[in-house]
This record gives C-alpha cells, structure tokens and sequence, in this order.
C-alpha cells in the first residue's frame, strides 16, 4: 500500500502545482504574513540564543562574576507563551470555520473576544 501511494503521489506531483510549502509561503497565501512576522519575533527570541538571553541565565555576584549558571526552564513568561499560543489556535479555528463556512460560530468568537481582553490587559 505505502508503494502504490508513492507512486500515486509522484504521478499526482507531475499534475499539480507542487510549489513550495513552508509556513512563510502558507502566510503570504493566507494574507497572513503580517501574523507570522509578529510570531516569529516572538518566538525566536526564546529559540535562537542572542547575548541578552544568554545573560539571562547566568547569577553574578556584586562584581559582574558568574556564579552559577541557570538551565532550567523560566516561568516569567509563560503568561505571554500561553496568549501568544492561544492567539495562535483561535486563529487557526477561525480560518478552519472559514474554510467549512461556519460564519455563526459563536463559541470561538465568545472565546476570541475573551483572549483580545485578555491580551489588551496584559499590555497595560
């Protein structure tokens, strides 16, 4: 069966617009880049180690000595991790009744409305 799927999927690549899909390109297809951009600022300031987030897991003493490095986990913000992700889901059940035409749905616009006051406070 994996065999005659390969196939399949070969044959079905020499006939379909096969360009390339990756997130940034999904982004702009969706009209969403602007979105991206803002999540993978976010984002890559916790994955991609910079001299500010090194430094944020070194103690010093009074005179700028490292004393002990930390490597564990922070929960300073978490609160932001936890909005950010989800913003992220809302949105993706926003575009997934989009897609399947469920204009009325009243949970997920409830639970939207409750993240945007959410997210409106935390930056105050």
């Amino acid at each position: 069966l994996r065999n005659k799927a390969r196939k399949e999927l070969r044959s079905n690549r020499k006939t379909m617009d096969t360009s390339e899909l990756s997130v940034i390109t999904t982004a702009r297809k969706a009209g969403m880049e602007d979105y991206y951009d803002t999540l993978y600022a976010l984002g890559s300031s916790v994955i991609h180690s910079g001299i500010r987030s090194i430094e944020d897991h070194l103690v010093t003493d009074p005179e700028n000595l490292v004393k002990e490095l930390i490597n564990e986990p922070s929960h300073e913000e978490y609160e932001d991790t936890v909005l950010s992700a989800s913003d992220l889901v809302i949105n993706a059940i926003f575009a997934i009744d989009k897609i399947y035409g469920r204009d009325n749905n009243k949970q997920a616009a409830e639970l939207g409305e409750r993240l945007n006051s959410a997210l409106a406070h935390r930056t105050d």
